[in-house]
């Protein structure tokens, strides 16, 4: 009878010793989970859930799995933030975790190892250019030094529109905004226009959009371990023989972008240029230093920045962390998704109509060439445009549109009367 009780003993001690440490390694197990994940395929992960255009497919798969998602592509394991608070996570709470980006075929490439600014490994290099960049290069007082050369150039762009417009012939907006970017890049960095006549400027267009096509692209010989030294679409030798290192045209689409969408919306253009001619008048060309007393033009910029954001904010992850509960282990490559920040209904208010009036208008914004540039294209010109779509857009680093804007000029204040 003795030996039946101590029997029961030891199994209810060895009952619940395995139920102590079922608990302990299951509570161990959920504090380290990873974030819900879609169902992936052998070897491609979910690379094929991407297509057409990757950031619209994340936004759309957030909608169903959540706004911190888990993804494989390839053998790369992922992690996408698709809202504010989550981005703040990655970004802020642990941004030492997160400051190096992951080096991919076209960045090699492009920044020769990534020895140039905006890729290098997070470090002593990486701080002491930004040092040089930030006190230096991009400093207030340097920016001030070259005002000239941005109203110049501003003069120059104004007075080809003007030439078509007397033409009656349609412009290649796109193309004359790289242009003027690239012009003020070259001559603040080498004293001379990289583009100084049309063919020019339409072979620098091509190289600039080539170049940020390229980078944003996804390649499958950065995802797939034994693609690695395959060049399976021909990337590789397009780099190699086709570009050389170049800005990206992100000022140019952005005021693109907002053209098109004054054009599309005729009452936010009039009450931008009523605000322009009771600040400026109708007797000279507005000037940067104008920009600062248009509240309603920033507002329309940081609109147009909210729907048609650049690209994805990419690093990758040096240590294991946890965000929002879920462990992120270390080597984990972060998207922020910050398209679909812009379009979160639980932030914005009917986030895909565009309403300038939700921003804060008294805010100063660093973009000097596209506030001034616009507000010239507004002050100086109406745009017809033949019926068709405005709003779509294609793959590539900075969210250009599908089909480039071609408008018509037609001059409503002649910039240089006495020309």
């Amino acid at each position: 009878m003795a030996d039946i009780q101590t029997y029961i003993i030891l199994l209810l001690i060895w009952l619940a010793s395995l139920i102590l440490v079922k608990t302990i390694f299951s509570k161990k197990k959920t504090a380290y989970r990873l974030p819900p994940s879609p169902t992936a395929l052998p070897i491609i992960g979910h690379l094929h859930l991407l297509a057409p255009i990757p950031h619209q497919a994340l936004h759309k798969l957030s909608t169903k799995h959540g706004p911190l998602m888990h993804i494989r592509l390839g053998s790369v394991p992922c992690v996408v933030a698709s809202s504010p608070e989550i981005a703040k996570e990655f970004l802020k709470t642990h941004e030492s975790s997160f400051s190096n980006r992951p080096i991919t075929t076209a960045v090699d490439y492009l920044t020769y190892g990534s020895a140039d600014f905006s890729f290098a490994p997070y470090g002593p290099y990486w701080k002491f250019m930004k040092k040089i960049c930030m006190s230096q290069l991009l400093s207030g007082r340097m920016l001030e030094q070259f005002f000239p050369v941005r109203g110049e150039e501003l003069r120059r762009f104004l007075r080809f529109m003007e030439k078509k417009e007397s033409a009656g012939e349609k412009v290649d907006v796109r193309g004359e905004l790289v242009r003027l970017t690239n012009n003020i890049v070259s001559r603040m960095i080498m004293n001379q226009t990289c583009s100084g006549n049309e063919d020019e400027a339409e072979e620098v267009r091509k190289l600039v959009e080539a170049t940020a096509e390229l980078t944003g692209r996804f390649n499958l010989s950065d995802f797939i371990w034994f693609c690695k030294n395959l060049d399976l679409q021909g990337m590789k030798k397009k780099i190699k023989h086709d570009l050389f290192a170049a800005g990206t045209d992100t000022s140019a689409l952005t005021t693109e972008w907002a053209l098109s969408e004054l054009i599309n919306h005729p009452n936010i253009m009039e009450k931008a240029r009523e605000e322009m001619d009771s600040v400026v008048g109708k007797k000279r060309i507005v000037a940067e230093s104008d920009i600062i007393d248009l509240p309603y033009l920033h507002a329309i910029v940081k609109e147009t920045l909210r729907l048609h954001t650049g690209p994805m904010i990419v690093r990758e992850s040096t240590e294991d962390c946890i965000i929002g509960g879920y462990k992120i282990p270390a080597k984990t490559r972060l998207f922020v998704n910050v398209w679909a920040i812009g379009r979160e209904p639980n932030h914005w208010e009917k986030p895909l109509e565009f309403r300038p009036e939700r921003s804060c208008p008294g805010t100063t914004m660093a973009l000097d060439v596209v506030q001034t540039s616009l507000a010239a294209m507004i002050q100086c010109f109406d745009w017809e445009v033949d019926d068709g779509s405005v709003d779509m857009e294609g793959p590539g680093l900075t969210l250009p549109r599908a089909h480039p804007l071609m408008c018509v000029p037609v001059l409503r204040l002649n910039p240089f009367p006495s020309v």
